[in-house]
């Protein structure tokens, strides 16, 4: 329904506007003359319609209006006309472009794409959206708006893309959403181009919401983000017993525009920091800012240090994916992290870290099946001890009570053929999502 009004804006309104831009351009008295209502004279003689009529014609269509506008469309086009006026007076009013998506008359000066109608609401409102961003050709120009606002919308690839496309530099973008979508801020920051300038939490109608404004803009500088990267890793860096903070504020700055540069997400950036402030390894400030920019590179192309070329890693990673799907693992949620994702020099890596990353149910589904699947009294506390801190090692991973062998030693058996050099490096793991040792980056196995 959305979709087909939309077509009706763009095929059957927008056609009588531009039939208005010619009276535009005539004289008052022709205009007066025209064959058209009073009420569409009227607005198209109002000095204020010119924001109105130039934003409609630099966009291709105004979705401003309510869906109950809309639905007149069995009325007269001057009526329609007539109601888009009064609808449009907070706009034409507003000194800033305001787009708002997914609310619902929140924001009476704002442009809506589209309108959380009771129509629609048990739909999937990325639908709705999907219409403005695959389907209308030409969108708003870039850097023409000065906010955005998303409520209880996706933030999908495409829809941020978009969203940074069309801010301005220094504009703001705002998320609104029940804090159960557990999005991931920075990287939406970090996807569209700025940094989170605030943060909040409130309750609306008896569900817990979180509010984030991202301000974006090409001059970031790691003075704008350094307060909250500071923030986050001394909580984290308080919660652990061998790690400090190894590096000042001006090295922390240039550790964060680095990566910024690199359009690295700030979680990203930020756990390579604070995996240099163990004790036990630290590294130097030129060392992080080499380890983001190899990051940066592996990313790229798709496959760590340690590897020749794309296909042997897609080799490799064939092997693992086939083991875990035969002791019926999560073979879709492995990642390699570690060293050899951040390291140049193969030298100094000492692992091919791998890990099974799974939510809390799955993980604690697999401390009870590992658990039973051994008679050592050892090995059992061994996976209690390691369960306290989000971790299962493949080591401590038996398929049965037979004692046939772990689940690493199978790896290593099986990479022994082909790959012999990387069998005795390659580590595993099951991790507990968002437990302390879920530290990024990530590369995906293929």
């Amino acid at each position: 329904m959305i979709r087909r009004i939309l077509i009706t804006i763009v095929t059957v309104l927008i056609p009588i506007l531009l039939q208005a831009q010619c009276w535009l351009s005539q004289s008052v008295s022709d205009l007066d003359n025209a064959d058209l209502s009073s009420e569409f004279k009227t607005l198209l003689k109002s000095q204020q319609y010119n924001k109105a009529y130039q934003f409609l014609y630099s966009n291709a269509f105004n979705t401003r209006t309510d869906i109950s506008v809309l639905k007149k469309l069995k009325n007269t086009y001057e009526d329609i006309l007539f109601d888009l006026k009064n609808v449009n007076e907070d706009f034409i009013k507003s000194e800033i472009v305001h787009l708002d998506l997914g609310g619902h008359n929140r924001y009476p000066e704002a442009v809506k794409i589209i309108t959380a109608d009771v129509d629609y609401a048990n739909k999937p409102i990325d639908n709705l959206l999907d219409g403005y961003i695959q389907d209308f050709t030409p969108k708003f120009k870039n850097n023409s708006v000065d906010r955005i606002t998303i409520e209880s919308a996706p933030a999908s690839n495409d829809i941020i893309a978009e969203v940074k496309r069309i801010t301005k530099d220094g504009g703001k973008i705002e998320l609104e959403h029940p804090v159960s979508a557990n999005l991931k801020y920075d990287d939406i920051a970090s996807r569209a181009g700025g940094y989170i300038n605030k943060t909040e939490s409130f309750v609306k109608n008896g569900v817990e919401f979180k509010r984030v404004v991202i301000i974006k803009g090409v001059g970031v500088t790691g003075s704008d983000l350094l307060p909250a990267f500071k923030s986050r890793l001394s909580n984290r860096i308080a919660n652990e017993s061998a790690m400090t903070m190894h590096y000042v504020d001006d090295e922390l700055k240039l550790i964060i525009e680095n990566g910024k540069r690199l359009n690295l997400p700030d979680n990203e950036i930020e756990d390579i920091i604070f995996n240099g402030c163990r004790d036990s390894k630290a590294f130097s400030k030129n060392e992080i800012i080499s380890q983001t920019n190899f990051w940066s590179i592996v990313k790229n192309r798709g496959y760590p240090n340690l590897f020749t070329s794309l296909q042997e890693y897609e080799n490799y990673c064939n092997i693992i994916k086939e083991i875990s799907k035969n002791w019926n693992l999560p073979e879709g949620s492995i990642f390699i992290q570690g060293s050899s994702l951040r390291v140049s020099d193969a030298s100094q890596i000492g692992d091919i870290d791998i890990a099974i990353k799974v939510n809390r149910t799955t993980f604690d589904n697999l401390v009870d099946r590992f658990y039973d699947a051994t008679t050592s009294t050892g090995r059992q506390n061994t996976i209690t001890a390691e369960a306290l801190k989000g971790r299962i090692s493949g080591g401590n991973m038996f398929f049965d009570t037979s004692g046939s062998g772990s689940f690493i030693g199978q790896i290593r058996n099986s990479l022994d053929f082909s790959f012999s050099q990387l069998s005795g490096k390659t580590k595993i793991s099951i991790i507990k999502n968002t437990s302390k040792i879920d530290v990024s980056p990530y590369l995906k196995i293929k």
